[in-house]
């Protein structure tokens, strides 16, 4: 395969762009090939950069607006002094600058709140369901398997007391990623979200992972934890590292 079809599947794959068959298929690719894996690396990084690049460019050009707009006003001791041409500059600069702004919080706004964003969390949550990875396991723990049942027959409720009743510690993260999954099947959106941040506090590194990504898709089928699903996103998207990066990236 060629560098040009390998640069177009890591992309898509780092952006989610990739159906959930598509994503589990490249990763296995991934992790029987290390120039590959390398590669991945690489592309990673080099999307990060660039988005802090972008981010340092947008900072620079305020102060330079903030000094430009200081230094008109100062001029000529106590009277206001602006070059017409200068100010015109400063003039479009800002409202090009107030554009980039209004898109980014429409954006935003869209990203976090609306009518269709519960569906779309759905959707999101249906590609990462906990259940269907202990399920992929060859190895899943019997004290697991009557919650899994449940959950597998759409008895949610059920599942739920199956899961209270388990006691062994060692799947004390498993446990809340799969309660958190019943509590949203079922609506209970708060609930879901105290098992999620549970988790997060709790679990082994993957699924402490595993359970940012679906306390922010938990946050966004809420529409009451904006701010939290905003800055939440922020996190994993600082950390190129994240399991989840490409796909929070993509949304």
């Amino acid at each position: 395969m060629n560098d040009n079809t390998n640069t177009d599947r890591i992309e898509a794959y780092l952006l989610g762009q990739l159906s959930p068959g598509e994503a589990r298929a490249f990763e296995q690719e991934i992790a029987q090939n290390p120039a590959l894996a390398t590669e991945v690396d690489k592309q990673r990084l080099e999307l990060r950069a660039m988005e802090l690049l972008a981010e340092a460019e947008l900072r620079a050009n305020f102060q330079d607006w903030k000094a430009e707009k200081s230094g008109a006003e100062e001029s000529g001791g106590g009277t206001k002094v602006v070059p017409i041409n200068s100010n015109r500059r400063l003039i479009f600069r800002i409202a090009a600058a107030a554009s980039v702004l209004l898109l980014i919080g429409f954006f935003a706004q869209r990203l976090f709140t609306g009518p269709d964003q519960q569906q779309l969390a759905s959707q999101y949550f249906d590609e990462s369901a906990t259940s269907v990875r202990v399920r992929g396991r060859a190895d899943i723990p019997p004290a697991l398997q009557p919650a899994l049942a449940g959950m597998d027959a759409g008895n949610y409720r059920d599942a739920l007391a199956a899961l209270q009743a388990v006691q062994d510690s060692a799947l004390a993260g498993k446990v809340l990623l799969l309660e958190g999954e019943c509590s949203f099947r079922l609506k209970d959106f708060e609930g879901a979200i105290g098992k999620f941040r549970g988790a997060v506090r709790s679990g082994e590194p993957a699924e402490r992972e595993e359970a940012e990504y679906l306390l922010l898709l938990t946050y966004m089928a809420s529409g009451e934890h904006t701010a939290e699903a905003a800055e939440l996103r922020s996190r994993i998207l600082g950390d190129v590292g994240h399991g989840y990066y490409g796909k929070v990236r993509g949304m």
